[in-house]
């Protein structure tokens, strides 16, 4: 049929007299203003089964830009006929019949007699809501399929001109060793009225803006088709939430981990003045961060809760009261309320305090904070390289106003050293020769004298190339990598590590994602 019924709403919000309306529309391609004339609206209740006529066109009927609304009184805006249609609240039908016979039927609810649905009945929807079709005049011959419960829009489009309805989408497992590569699975319907040509991409809930594969559209995706979309990708470094975009509303992502960190337990006040408050300070690395996705709490479990997006290469200070940390220090960057807070304990002579945050169930960091200390005075994080649940990487700040929150820390220790050999960076941390050409290598804290190599492992600790040749700026060795191997042939994307040798020690190794 050139016409279908496109929406109807047998129920509407408080008592029903007055309200309902079943719209019509052309489906696509077919005649936007095509004579209505001999076509009839039937209803009937599922407990007979009987049809009943609730509406005939005449020849002063037609379609109006491929819509035409058959309505009560009541109905805003104004409906083109207006009919007592007496539709019922469900299990109940409503079917259009066209001049030579066919018809166009829609069924809601459990328990209908055959005849009153095609295929499945739609689900009975609740009150002050339509049953519609997504996207507009799309059929399918079955009722569960065609029609989705919407706010009530008579006379206008359901569905949005773009639009991507996901049925199903297979993420990360829970569990998965940090940087293990995962085959993406999409099953979707093109929802919208016009045809999708554009990619739809993976985003992460944790860091607006991050791209972490996308699934390619590789020809002409019409409206109401359903395709499937496979897409393989490698986690940056960090933790993630990946989510289809568009479309991904009613997805729940899990966490997927990249090798290496995104984000430091960098500094904690745990032991006020009176006239100051706690907080605990994050340092952001290389990609914002949503921190209403993470749970900040203390070893009781007792939260930090608080929300808003972190800009990279920043700092965070999460405390219970913003004007006093505000009037104290005046902080730089980002400075987040907390709606709940943990109440840090600070005696003792060993471990006072542990700090935890997670993403979901998994525990993205922690920190054992010292016991004692003196009051005013905030733990700094000495050093990156050891781990946070050390004492040893804690000491008091040397700042004169007690603390550094939203600024670099006082106590720099071998913040920029590595135990064992100097810090290696690699800029970008996700690299595809064929987009950005050379990947940045820079060695730090290298003596002129000393000698320096980088070598670049694959994840099965094979190597793969050497890189020797430098370039001098200070205390710093530069080098360049183009993603080939020794003998000058493209490696395949995935995981590396690289790690550097200055003199006979070695640095910690870093990761780089290799794209292609």
């Amino acid at each position: 049929m050139d016409i279908v019924l496109n929406e109807v709403l047998y129920d509407p919000a408080g008592a029903d007299g007055g309200y309902e309306y079943v719209e019509l529309a052309a489906v696509a391609g077919a005649d936007d203003r095509a004579s209505l004339a001999g076509w009839v609206i039937e209803t009937a209740n599922g407990a007979d089964g009987v049809w009943r006529v609730a509406w005939t066109g005449t020849s002063a009927d037609s379609l109006q830009d491929g819509r035409f609304v058959v309505g009560e009184s009541g109905v805003e805006p104004s409906p083109d006929a207006i009919e007592d249609l007496d539709l019922q609240n469900g299990p109940d039908a409503c079917r259009l019949r066209s001049p030579e016979g066919d018809t166009d039927t829609l069924g809601w609810g459990e328990g209908l007699p055959p005849g009153l649905y095609e295929a499945e009945a739609a689900e009975d929807v609740g009150s002050g809501l339509a049953l519609a079709r997504l996207p507009d005049g799309f059929d399918t011959d079955r009722n569960v399929d065609d029609f989705a419960a919407v706010a009530p829009s008579p006379g206008a489009f359901n569905a949005p001109a773009e639009a991507i309805a996901v049925d199903r989408f297979e993420g990360p497992e829970r569990g998965l060793p940090p940087g293990t590569a995962w085959d993406f699975r999409l099953t979707a319907r093109n929802a919208g009225r016009e045809t999708w040509t554009r990619p739809i991409g993976i985003s992460c809930d944790l860091h607006p803006g991050e791209l972490l594969a996308t699934f390619d559209v590789v020809a002409a995706w019409r409206p109401g088709e359903r395709r499937e979309f496979l897409a393989r990708a490698v986690p940056p470094a960090g933790a993630h939430l990946p989510r289809p975009s568009p479309g991904g509303d009613g997805v729940a992502p899990e966490p997927w981990l990249g090798v290496g960190e995104d984000f430091w337990i960098s500094e904690v006040h745990s032991r006020p003045r009176l006239d100051e408050v706690e907080w605990i300070e994050l340092e952001i690395g290389d990609a914002s961060l949503e921190l209403g996705a993470l749970r900040v709490e203390d070893a009781a479990g007792t939260a930090a809760a608080a929300t808003g997006v972190v800009p990279a290469r920043t700092f965070v200070v999460i405390t219970p009261d913003t004007s006093a940390v505000r009037a104290r220090w005046n902080p730089p960057g980002s400075l987040l309320q907390a709606s709940s807070w943990p109440s840090l304990n600070h005696t003792g002579s060993g471990v006072a305090e542990r700090i935890l945050v997670h993403l979901g169930d998994v525990e993205l960091a922690s920190a054992s904070l010292p016991g004692g200390g003196e009051e005013g005075v905030s733990w700094e994080r000495v050093s990156r390289f050891v781990s946070a649940d050390d004492l040893s990487a804690w000491g008091p700040s040397l700042a004169a106003a007690g603390a550094t929150p939203g600024r670099a820390n006082s106590r720099r220790g071998d913040r920029a050293s590595p135990p064992g050999g100097a810090e290696l960076a690699l800029t970008p941390s996700r690299f595809s020769p064929t987009r950005d050409g050379t990947l940045l290598v820079v060695v730090r804290g290298v003596a002129p004298s000393t000698s320096c190599e980088v070598d670049v492992y694959d994840s099965a600790g094979r190597a793969v190339t050497k890189l020797g040749t430098w370039t001098h700026v200070g205390e710093e060795r530069r080098a360049v990598w183009d993603g080939r191997d020794a003998n000058g042939a493209p490696l395949p994307f995935g995981i590396y590590l690289a790690s550097a040798r200055t003199g006979n020690r070695r640095s910690r190794p870093a990761p780089v994602v290799l794209l292609r």
